[in-house]
């Protein structure tokens, strides 16, 4: 499993009328952790700058890497961290950008 993480604003609510409706998220930030995770090969979380930006002190020297990411005219610079658990690694993810999710939205996105 691949994990892509983003961190930014994001509309969270319930869409729909009537009988359809449903409770989702949407927003760039929403799209670019799903297209993050896209790239995340087993066993590595894929994080943009602004994730790094709160768990860098845990995960010193993680270089930066350009990806090409559908939607974007730009590469999009991100962090892949590698080599521990899948499930631990996202929780320690999330744990640690805790703190700046009060400014901001952050956004998991996992593919089976």
């Amino acid at each position: 499993m691949g994990i892509g993480i983003n961190f930014g604003e994001a509309y969270v609510g319930k869409v729909g009328t009537g009988d359809v409706n449903d409770f989702t998220v949407l927003g760039d930030t929403v799209s670019t952790a799903a297209r993050l995770q896209v790239h995340a090969k087993a066993g590595e979380v894929v994080v943009s700058e602004s994730v790094y930006s709160y768990i860098d002190s845990q995960y010193p020297g993680v270089q930066l890497e350009d990806l090409e990411v559908r939607g974007r005219e730009e590469r999009f610079g991100v962090h892949v961290i590698r080599g521990r658990s899948e499930r631990s690694e996202a929780g320690l993810l999330l744990s640690s950008a805790g703190a700046g999710a009060r400014r901001g939205a952050g956004v998991l996105s996992a593919q089976g």
